[in-house]
C-alpha cells in the first residue's frame, strides 16, 4: 500500500492494482505520516501539535495525543517521528528534544536533549530499535543507542536513512550522498550525482575516485604541503606531482573496512 498526503487529506492505495482503498480526513495540515512496522497502522504529525494513529484499513482515528512534557515542535514547524520496530513507541520531537510516546498507555519519556543550538530537523530509527539517528536544524547529527547514551556524530552528514545492517547510514543533502560507519565513528564514501556538465562522480574516504566519462574535468584536489599552505591540482596533476595511483574499485559508497 502507498499513502499519499494532500494537505488536510490521507489517501491510501493499493500498489499492485492502484486502487484508492481508504481516504483520511485530518483535522488540520498534515507535517509527517509514518507507516507502523506491521502496516496496519497510519501515525501522523499535524500543524494543529496533535499525533494522531489512524486504522490503516478502516481510515478511522484510533487514538490522538495533545500533551507533551514541552511543546511538539521540530525545525521550522516541521514535525518527524519515527516509530519503534515493537509497532507501539513512536519518537516525537519536542524542539530542541526528543522523546518517545508510548502509543498504548499515551505516556511519554522524559525528553532528552539532541540540539547544538537549532531545532529536531529528522529522527531515524535503526530496522533492530537499538539506534536512533537525530539531525537538527544546523546539520549536527547526533546518536541514540538503545541504553541512553547519545554520541555527536558529527555535521553536514545530510539527512540520514539506515542501512538494514543497523550499523551504516547513508546521509543526503546539497553536498552529495555521504555514507557513514556508525560503529566506528568514521565517514565512508561520498557519491554525486549532478556533477557540471551531467556528469556523477563517487568518492572513496582516502580519495580514490569513479564516475562517468570525463569527470576529472569537474573536480580537483586540494593538498596541505610541508610549509602549512595549499596548493591545488587536477587529477593529472596530483598523481604525477604525488605519484598517486587512483584505484576506481577503492570508491566505495558504503563499503566497511575488514
Amino acid at each position: 500500500r502507498l499513502c499519499g498526503v494532500f494537505d488536510k487529506q490521507l489517501v491510501i492505495w493499493g500498489v499492485r492494482d492502484g486502487k484508492r482503498l481508504a481516504s483520511l480526513d485530518h483535522p488540520a495540515a498534515v507535517r509527517s505520516v509514518e507507516w507502523s512496522p506491521d502496516g496496519k497502522r497510519l501515525a501522523t504529525a499535524g500543524g494543529d501539535k496533535v499525533i494522531r494513529l489512524w486504522d490503516a484499513a478502516t481510515g478511522k482515528l484510533i487514538r490522538a495525543f495533545d500533551k507533551f512534557p514541552k511543546p511538539l515542535d521540530g525545525m521550522s514547524g516541521s514535525l518527524p517521528i519515527a516509530w519503534n520496530p515493537d509497532n507501539r513507541g513512536l519518537w516525537v520531537p519536542l524542539g530542541q528534544d526528543a522523546a518517545q510516546l508510548d502509543t498504548e498507555t499515551g505516556r511519554v519519556s522524559p525528553p532528552e536533549h539532541f540540539s547544538n543550538g537549532y531545532e529536531v530537523e529528522s529522527l531515524a530509527l535503526a530496522a533492530d530499535g537499538d539506534s536512533l539517528l537525530v539531525r537538527e536544524g544546523y546539520g549536527w547529527t547526533f546518536l541514540r543507542d538503545r541504553d541512553g547514551t547519545r554520541r555527536l556524530l558529527g555535521q553536514h552528514l545530510g539527512q540520514p536513512q539506515w542501512h538494514p545492517d543497523a550499523r551504516r547510514f547513508l546521509g543526503g543533502s546539497w553536498f552529495g550522498q555521504r555514507g557513514y560507519d556508525t560503529r566506528r565513528g568514521q565517514r565512508l564514501g561520498t557519491l554525486w550525482t549532478g556533477v557540471t556538465g551531467g556528469h556523477w562522480l563517487c568518492v572513496g574516504p582516502d580519495g580514490h575516485y569513479r564516475g562517468s566519462a570525463g569527470v576529472e574535468s569537474q573536480f580537483v584536489y586540494v593538498a596541505l604541503l610541508d610549509d602549512g599552505s595549499q596548493r591545488t591540482f587536477t587529477p593529472a596533476e596530483f598523481a604525477k606531482a604525488f605519484g598517486w595511483a587512483n584505484d576506481p574499485a577503492k570508491a566505495r559508497l558504503l563499503k566497511l573496512d575488514p
